[in-house]
C-alpha cells in the first residue's frame, strides 16, 4: 500500500533503498534520541531493511521532489508494541534525516498516518513516546494533537543498553475526528500534569518546583477556563479575587502548538464579559513585551497610572 502527501509518498522499504537509508540512518544525530545505535555500514542497513523495515505498517518516506526515501514512518500492533493496551490500538514510530528537519516533513507524514490507522486499519487509539531530550519528537507529537499521558523514569532502552525517562502521549479516535474543534470549558488541579507542561514550554518557570503549591493555587482560584483541542488542553485563562470588587487576571497562556487561532482572545473575551461588573478588573503583563500590551489594549485596558493611581507590591528578598 502506498500514501501520497503533498511533499511525500509513503510506501513499503525495498533492498535498493539501503544506500539512501545508510545515508541518514548512520547519523548518530537521527538514532540515539529515539533509542537505537546509529548503523555502522551499508551492510548493517540492509539486514536493518530484510528485518525491521520490512515488517507490516512500516514505510519509507519518499520525497517526491527526488523520489529518494529521507525517512521512516510505521504503526506497530501486538507484539511490537509495549504502549498499545488493546488489540485496536497501535504504537507510532518515525525518524527523519537531518537534512529534512525543520520542514514540517515528519507532520506531514505523521497526518497520513493517522488517517490510514483511524480511517482504514481501524484504531482506536494511537500511542507516540519520546525520551526526555527528544524536543523535535515531543514538538511533532504536539503539533499534531497527541495528548499527555504519563511520564516514567527509569525507562530501559535496550538497544543502548541504558536509562531514561520516557513520555507517553495518546490519540483517540474521538480526540482525532474532533481536533480540529476548539471547545472552552472550566477544569481544575486534576489538569496540572498538562498546566505544568504548558508552563514549561512556555518558560513561566516561577509555576514550577512545587507541585503542591500549584495545585493548591488552582484549587483556591476563583474561576479557571480552559481551551480543548481534541481532548488536549491548548490554554487557559485562570482567575483570582472576589469576582465583584476585584478580579485579576492571574494567568493567561496559550500553547504555542495552538496559536494562530484566537484561543487568547477567546479566553480574555469570556473572562471579561463574564466579570463586566468587578470594580477593580485587572491582569499584570512585563512592561516591555509589547505584544502582550498591545493586546490587552485592544481590550480597552488601560495602564494603572491612566486611572491617577498607583500599584504597590512586596519584593520578594533574593
Amino acid at each position: 500500500m502506498e500514501f501520497e502527501t503533498e511533499r511525500l509518498i509513503l510506501r513499503a522499504w525495498a533492498d535498493t533503498d539501503a544506500e539512501e537509508c545508510y545515508k541518514y540512518a548512520k547519523d548518530p544525530r537521527v538514532g540515539y534520541p529515539a533509542g537505537w545505535p546509529a548503523h555502522k555500514n551499508i551492510e548493517d542497513t540492509e539486514r536493518i531493511i530484510r528485518d525491521v523495515l520490512c515488517k507490516p505498517e512500516t514505510y519509507a518516506m519518499v520525497l517526491k521532489e527526488t523520489m529518494l526515501p529521507v525517512g521512516c514512518i510505521s504503526l506497530m500492533f501486538g507484539e511490537r508494541t509495549d504502549l498499545a493496551e488493546n488489540e485496536n490500538e497501535c504504537e507510532l514510530g518515525y525518524w527523519l534525516g537531518v537534512p529534512y528537519w525543520g520542514r514540517g516533513i515528519m507532520p506531514e507524514a505523521v497526518e497520513a498516518m493517522l488517517r490510514h490507522a483511524f480511517e482504514d486499519l481501524g484504531a482506536e487509539k494511537v500511542w507516540c513516546g519520546y525520551y526526555e531530550g527528544n524536543v523535535k519528537s515531543r514538538r511533532v507529537q504536539e503539533k499534531c494533537g497527541f495528548s499527555y499521558v504519563r511520564t516514567t523514569p527509569e525507562v530501559d532502552v535496550p538497544r543502548l543498553g541504558e536509562k531514561r525517562t520516557g513520555h507517553v502521549n495518546c490519540m483517540t479516535r474521538t480526540d482525532w475526528e474532533t481536533r480540529g474543534v476548539v471547545l472552552y470549558k472550566r477544569f481544575g488541579a486534576e489538569r496540572i500534569e498538562e498546566v505544568k507542561a504548558i508552563y514549561a514550554r512556555e518558560g513561566w518557570q516561577a509555576y514550577l518546583g512545587d507541585d503542591e503549591k500549584l495545585a493548591r493555587a488552582f484549587d483556591n482560584s476563583l474561576y479557571i477556563l480552559g481551551a480543548f483541542c481534541g481532548g488536549r488542553l491548548a490554554g487557559f485563562v485562570r482567575c483570582v479575587g472576589d469576582g465583584e470588587h476585584v478580579l485579576l487576571v492571574q494567568d493567561l497562556i496559550v500553547d504555542r502548538a495552538f496559536r494562530g487561532r484566537n484561543i487568547g482572545k477567546t479566553l480574555f473575551s469570556s473572562v471579561a464579559a463574564r466579570f463586566s461588573g468587578a470594580r477593580m478588573f485587572s491582569v499584570f503583563t512585563d512592561i516591555g513585551d509589547a505584544r502582550a500590551c498591545a493586546f490587552y489594549r485592544s481590550f480597552g485596558m488601560e495602564p494603572i497610572d491612566s486611572g491617577n493611581m498607583i500599584a504597590f507590591f512586596r519584593k520578594r528578598s533574593s
